[in-house]
């Protein structure tokens, strides 16, 4: 059987067995949380309105007086009564209209955003936006039940039960995230790795992910709103990680690893998306005014990396030019250097400071310091995930643990509210710093371990004419045949 019908068979079976295994996981464990829950209005003898939450048999009922008094006449109430609806009506819809909106803004990042990012590679359009879609869907379901299982082993330790795997629109929101990181890590092997590939990769990034998620914030308890350490710094690393161990010569310098006039103006399409809905993505479930310095904050560094990084850009070439490379990534360091701080006190400049320093660290990261790291340790990045995510994943890690050490209950009126466990400003910071260490650890050898179960199955790797090329995975798809020993261009080596 040759390469390419191995390859699709497995693919097929693969998503085939990971449906049917998800049906059954969802069948047995996933129930509608409270708010997702059917409820019925009981009028009471002293004509109070009781809202009874229906659950599974396996679940408690919970009830929950929500008025009083709704009919002092004491007659019926009539079932259209407009006074009555208005005031029995639960937080569940208030919640879904506040949170929502967010939602579909972090919901276009993922799906549009990163997509259309990762289509710089001319001839690898497709594959980079279809296989962001198929593993964000496959990756959402597949967090629902493992980010599900991860909670009730929590409750199981801390002396608590839950029986089942709730889901609403919080779960959404994890799971989106969940699908941040490995879209993070598919970028730095993007091309490399086969579609059956990556959906290994991502089974196995996924597990870790949790874990590290429930260590930092469950036990850690540490501070990371914006998921600037759970999720970029893990994503980038575990993918760079991942693509240091299938690390091949054949990877470097191909005729069809690199950009054109048409492929980086999609790829802008995705930046300005990225980089509109980027607050969203860093505030959606904060609260109140915490809610508000992450938009803020956040909103305020991004247009500080727009600015330094076209400057940066023009200052790396002789000619004064800018690296379109540079503006589709580093432009958005400021959301991910602003994150794990975003809704703490640093102040509108220190939001700036943050920004400006992100957008040069990824600008010269492009410039300089990828093709350093792959000259030294062969570390092939192909959308330079450490320069976007990972440098300024760690820069937001240390801007957390300044944040964190200054903070106290004077600054912030109550400090818990941004810090759940805060006793004071060093033990936080040493929870920050624990956290983002053990992300790093965790990413790092996780993406090492997974490379290597990877490398050594029977997982019908890419040829070397296979790499970053659409035409043997995709219908209708032909491109001119392209020599191998075609030069690449200075604008394609920017992307390498």
């Amino acid at each position: 059987m040759s390469n390419l019908a191995s390859h699709k068979r497995k693919f097929s079976v693969f998503l085939i067995v990971s449906e049917i295994l998800f049906l059954i996981a969802f069948a047995a464990l996933v129930r509608y949380d409270d708010d997702a829950a059917p409820k019925i209005v009981q009028h009471e003898a002293d004509n109070s309105a009781k809202v009874v939450v229906k659950q599974e048999p396996d679940t408690q009922k919970q009830e929950a007086d929500i008025s009083a008094d709704i009919n002092p006449a004491g007659d019926e109430p009539a079932a259209d009564d407009p006074q009555e609806e208005s005031q029995i009506e639960d937080s569940a819809g208030r919640k879904l209209n506040g949170l929502y909106p967010m939602f579909q803004d972090v919901h276009v990042m993922i799906f549009v955003g990163f997509g259309f990012l990762m289509m710089f590679l001319k001839n690898y359009g497709l594959s980079a936006v279809s296989y962001n879609f198929l593993l964000s869907a496959f990756v959402i379901q597949y967090a629902i039940i493992v980010g599900g299982i991860a909670k009730m082993v929590v409750a199981k330790i801390d002396g608590g039960s839950l029986s089942a795997i709730y889901i609403g629109v919080d779960t959404l929101f994890e799971s989106d995230f969940t699908c941040a990181a490995v879209l993070i890590s598919f970028g730095a092997v993007l091309g490399k790795l086969s579609a059956f590939e990556l959906l290994l990769m991502s089974t196995f990034e996924v597990l870790i992910f949790k874990i590290n998620e429930t260590i930092g914030v469950h036990y850690i308890k540490a501070a990371d709103m914006g998921g600037s350490m759970f999720v970029h710094v893990f994503g980038a690393y575990f993918g760079l990680a991942v693509s240091r161990v299938m690390n091949e010569m054949n990877h470097r310098n191909r005729p069809t690893e690199g950009s054109d006039y048409k492929s980086d103006m999609f790829s802008m399409i995705g930046t300005i998306f990225l980089w509109i809905y980027w607050p969203s993505f860093n505030s959606a479930l904060a609260t109140d005014e915490e809610r508000v310095r992450a938009v803020v904050n956040t909103y305020i560094a991004l247009c500080a990396s727009c600015v330094i990084t076209f400057a940066i850009s023009a200052m790396t070439e002789k000619d004064g030019k800018v690296t379109i490379a540079h503006v589709q990534n580093a432009t958005l360091a400021g959301g991910v250097a602003v994150g794990t701080s975003c809704n703490m006190m640093i102040h509108p400049a220190g939001a700036m400071f943050i920004g400006l320093a992100a957008g040069a660290l990824s600008t010269v990261g492009f410039a300089y310091i990828q093709g350093f790291l792959d000259r030294v340790i062969g570390l092939h990045d192909t959308c330079g995930v450490n320069n976007l995510h990972g440098m300024p994943g760690l820069l937001a890690g240390l801007s957390g643990i300044v944040a964190a050490a200054f903070a106290s209950d004077e600054s912030y009126g109550d400090a818990t509210r941004v810090f759940g466990d805060f006793k004071d400003g060093v033990d936080q910071a040493l929870r920050q710093t624990g956290a983002l260490l053990i992300t790093f650890a965790l990413a790092i050898t996780g993406g090492l371990l997974s490379g290597l179960i990877i490398r050594v199955l029977p997982t019908s790797s890419l040829t070397k004419q296979q790499y970053y090329n659409d035409s043997d995975f995709f219908t209708d798809v032909h491109f001119d045949d392209i020599g191998e020993s075609q030069s690449i261009n200075k604008q394609d080596e920017s992307n390498i």
